[in-house]
């Protein structure tokens, strides 16, 4: 009586969810739009670099849908590598026989040559170094050295890769051709001081601008003696532009929370993809594709696309070689058109998601029933244990609740994710017929799925799908279920027996299987030659593709194993700890808590049925085995 209540309990909060569950898929399915962004420095190499016409080039990527251009500060460096100043040694200075020591500073420091001083770009060089040396209590000098005009900057305070300023005539020109302005800054000036000339030009820029692009590890402002006050001082001026920020897929850029949560503006994701040269060679989709997952699968609103590949240093040399890449990114049946036609989106300027949260009482419910669902699991281990668990269990949950640690409330989700998969197969009594091992797998299936409606339930809200925040502990969930399984199928009878060798080889195989799953989890995991081909061609053909964990390991031997132990196999049942890997695998796909939901429960039900399918097939092909072929190799045998 006492199990039954508490599946009620636990199917009530279920059913109550549902409209919950509908708002997060409204909310992500109405945010449909997204936006190509591309560095303005690839632009500037077809332009400079290879003679290319700059309003050809504007208007062919503008026309092809790119929406935005980002542009960096240009520093001191770049200024020399343009040609409009140059740093000179002393000792290059002294080489000279007109030059000796009392031309030249008694201090130590860096000597700059101003190349074309009537450059804007020019004009903020002094000042912008001055400011970095104010905390030194030095000015930069300048000195007459040969009728030349030397720069002195004592003791090299001043780095290279002190950002001096845009290039606002490039910014300018890209305004007229209607594109608008992410800019990009790095955490390496002065943001405490509030006439730095980047703040001047940012204003500038803001009416253009939606939303800025940190470079780098880091946003402004750390680190510092008070770096949450740099950060939420520097998150005021974006607030006083009007600017919110790009969050950057894989990169875990420090201060970024806080900066966040003094935003006024909520933030965008973004996916940063390179081409590189030579792609306006190859035939395959593979970037198209890419990027087509990130907008579909993981929320990604601006795809950031780099013609360039920066580590490498490329450049375009020549208007042919700029030429073919402009036309093969953004011409007839180019890389742009083809992303429209795989997206299926709308090109256009990238809207942060609507914000949405989840009422308390809502919350409440599902903690009861995560309670609920721990005393079930209890009753299954010992009826007696179902209420003492209860009360602990119930008792705990409101401890952790009302402390807001956010931590200690993520390993209740992370808890209930592993007993899932776990519950769902060693719930599994006795097996009579085929009849009992349909309804066995059907109960089974279910129950995971509790375990993922924990997961999107308890974890519910705006942040979590612009993964802000995010589920904790994927490996432990990939592993421990099986574990568990593992524990309960080679029980104390099991473990009595003497260790043969053939123990240890099979101990061997199943440590290393169970390391390969895990280094396969998580976005940078291992994979098997082909695979990527056999994922590429499973995405093109169904349009979501299924985990291959779950539909061609965990699933087929999982349902091989309900038939074996159906029809009398002793030996079945150790079958079931890949039902333990399959259903952690489809709880671990709504871990993802950034992925549309739509995505993970169509993920689910395509590696259910295909898995189940290849199981069905390996239960004729064992019954082809039994009825035909071992007989005849019995009979062999003992001749």
């Amino acid at each position: 009586m006492l199990k039954k209540g508490l599946w009620g309990i636990v199917i009530f909060a279920i059913l109550i969810s549902i409209p919950s569950l509908w708002e997060r898929v409204q909310v992500e399915s109405a945010n449909d739009q997204y936006e190509v962004s591309i560095p303005y420095n690839d632009i500037d190499s077809m332009i400079h670099d290879a003679g290319q016409d700059k309003d050809h080039v504007y208007s062919q990527l503008r026309s092809s849908g790119v929406e935005s251009i980002s542009f960096e500060p240009l520093s001191l460096r770049d200024l020399e590598n343009k040609y409009l100043l140059q740093f000179i040694d002393k000792r290059d200075l002294l080489t000279s026989p007109t030059i000796t020591n009392d031309d030249l500073s008694d201090k130590p420091g860096d000597y700059i040559e101003i190349l074309e001083e009537d450059h804007p770009l020019i004009a903020p060089v002094e000042d912008v170094i001055n400011e970095e040396l104010e905390e030194y209590d030095e000015e930069v000098e300048w000195l007459e050295v040969e009728d030349r005009e030397l720069l002195f900057v004592p003791y090299g305070v001043s780095s290279r890769s002190t950002p001096v300023t845009y290039d606002m005539v490039a910014v300018e020109q890209a305004i007229e051709h209607r594109f608008s302005l992410v800019p990009r800054l790095e955490n390496n000036f002065n943001d405490a001081n509030e006439d730095h000339i980047l703040y001047q030009q940012l204003e500038e820029m803001s009416p253009y601008a939606h939303y800025m692009l940190f470079i780098d590890d880091e946003v402004v402002g750390v680190p510092g003696d008070t770096p949450e006050n740099r950060v939420a001082s520097f998150a005021e001026k974006m607030n006083d532009l009007n600017l919110s920020v790009l969050t950057i897929e894989g990169v875990d850029q420090r201060g970024l929370t806080t900066l966040i949560e003094h935003l006024d503006n909520d933030p965008v994701r973004l996916h940063s993809m390179t081409l590189g040269k030579g792609s306006e060679n190859e035939e395959d989709l593979r970037a198209v594709f890419q990027g087509a997952r990130a907008v579909h699968e993981r929320n990604i609103g601006v795809l950031y696309i780099n013609l360039l590949n920066k580590r490498n240093n490329e450049n375009y040399e020549n208007p042919l070689e700029a030429g073919n890449a402009l036309n093969a990114f953004a011409g007839d049946d180019s890389f742009m058109e083809r992303l429209e036609r795989r997206v299926g989106g709308e090109l256009g300027a990238a809207e942060p998601f609507e914000r949405f949260e989840q009422p308390l009482w809502l919350k409440l419910v599902s903690l009861v029933a995560a309670v609920s669902f721990l005393g079930i699991v209890a009753d299954r281990l010992h009826p007696r244990l179902a209420i003492p668990v209860l009360v602990v269990a119930g008792l705990g949950t409101g401890m952790i609740l009302l402390s807001g640690i956010n931590l200690l409330y993520k390993a209740i989700v992370l808890g209930l994710a592993v007993l899932a998969p776990a519950y769902a197969v060693l719930s599994i009594g006795s097996l009579h017929s085929l009849k009992d091992g349909a309804i066995a797998l059907a109960k089974s299936l279910g129950i995971a799925l509790i375990g993922a409606w924990f997961v999107v339930t308890l974890l519910y809200g705006w942040e979590f799908v612009v993964h802000i925040d995010s589920f904790t502990g994927v490996k432990a969930l990939a592993v421990l279920p099986m574990l568990i399984v593992a524990a309960f199928i080679f029980s104390y009878h099991v473990l009595k027996e003497k260790v043969a060798f053939w123990h240890l080889v099979v101990l061997t195989v199943i440590a290393a299987v169970v390391m390969f799953y895990v280094g396969r989890t998580g976005n940078a995991g291992i994979v098997i030659p082909y695979e990527l081909e056999a994922r590429q061609w499973l995405e093109n053909t169904l349009g979501v593709r299924p985990r291959t964990t779950e539909f061609l390991i965990g699933y087929p031997l999982f349902t091989l194993g309900i038939y074996l132990t159906a029809v009398g196999h002793r030996y079945g049942r150790y079958l079931y700890i890949f039902g333990a890997l399959a259903f952690s695998s489809m709880v671990g796909t709504f871990t993802h808590l950034h992925t549309p939901l739509l995505i993970s429960m169509e993920r689910t039900v395509y590696g259910a049925m295909i898995g189940v399918t290849f199981g069905v097939m390996l239960i004729v092909a064992w019954y082809l085995l039994e009825r035909w072929v071992f007989p005849q190799v019995k009979e062999k045998v003992l001749r």
